[in-house]
Order: structure tokens, then C-alpha cells, then sequence
């Protein structure tokens, strides 16, 4: 009986793969999956919310909300603008979050002047400050402005974790 090319072929290469194969089978030190994910984990941020102001941080903290940021509103050790300027939530702040977010609304003819600041709470650094917005006192303009700010966070507190 005489055996075609191609079978004699296959069977040669399955011999010579199973030599190599043989090894890597047996190995009992070999990791069953690498994990190579080296980002950095969510940051979590207190946001108090804005002096002046119950329209545009629950918008802002609803966007943030949806990113993969933690945001602390409520139960918060922090409650005012003014805790912020009074240090003393640095030596329990590391244990509760990465940056503090504060800010203040004025009205000024017909026209809403946001500024807003991000501490990092670790190092006591302000992030970014002073960050200003001028919005008409419309439904739109605001909720527009609440996105724009809630972006913004978001790539001030991802830009200081690089």
C-alpha cells in the first residue's frame, strides 16, 4: 500500500509539531494570563458643591458621575468653600479622596460668572485655579456650561494623574 504525498506530509508535521508542543504542555511555571494593565486606578474627587448655586453642580456631579471618576456630595467632611482655605482636611483628606473640587456662581448683568478650582488633596497643590466661565442665565446656556465644566474636571483631574 502505498501512501499519498500530503498524508505522508500531515503526519510528518504533526510529529515535529507535537516535539515542540510537548514542552509548553508539561510547563508548570507558565502564567495562565498576563495582566498588563498599568493605568492608574479611578481617582476619587469631593466635589462641594458651588457657592451661589443649586442648578449647576447637580449637573456637573450627574456628568462626572457617569465617568469613571468617584464623586463624594454628600457625607462629605468638607461642606463649604471655606473648608477648603482651612488646611486641616488635609490630614484626614488621603484617606477619603484624591481632590477636592469647589467653586463659586455670581450673577452680573444677566450674565453667570462660574469660577471653579481643583485641589490635590495629597500634596495640598491646587491642581487648577481659578478656571472661569461666563454663561447667559438661560436653561441652555447652563446646562451647556454644567457639561463643559463637568469636562473639564474630568481632564484636570486625568491630565495631574499622568
Amino acid at each position: 500500500m502505498r501512501l499519498h504525498p500530503i498524508t505522508i506530509l500531515l503526519v510528518i508535521s504533526i510529529a515535529v509539531l507535537s516535539l515542540f508542543a510537548s514542552p509548553l504542555l508539561t510547563a508548570k511555571n507558565i502564567p495562565a494570563s498576563l495582566n498588563l494593565d498599568t493605568s492608574l486606578p479611578p481617582a476619587t474627587a469631593i466635589f462641594i458643591p458651588f457657592t451661589n448655586d443649586s442648578i449647576l453642580s447637580p449637573m456637573i456631579i450627574k456628568d462626572l458621575q457617569r465617568t469613571e471618576l468617584t464623586i463624594i456630595s454628600e457625607n462629605s467632611p468638607l461642606r463649604s468653600p471655606n473648608d477648603v482655605d482651612d488646611t486641616s482636611y488635609l490630614s484626614q483628606g488621603p484617606d477619603i479622596a484624591d481632590y477636592l473640587i469647589t467653586g463659586t456662581t455670581t450673577v452680573n448683568n444677566a450674565k453667570i460668572i462660574i469660577n471653579y478650582k481643583v485641589v490635590d488633596i495629597h500634596s495640598g497643590q491646587i491642581v487648577a485655579n481659578e478656571q472661569h466661565l461666563i454663561l447667559d442665565n438661560d436653561d441652555y446656556s447652563l446646562r451647556y456650561g454644567a457639561h463643559r465644566i463637568a469636562d473639564s474636571l474630568y481632564e484636570i483631574i486625568d491630565n495631574s494623574q499622568k
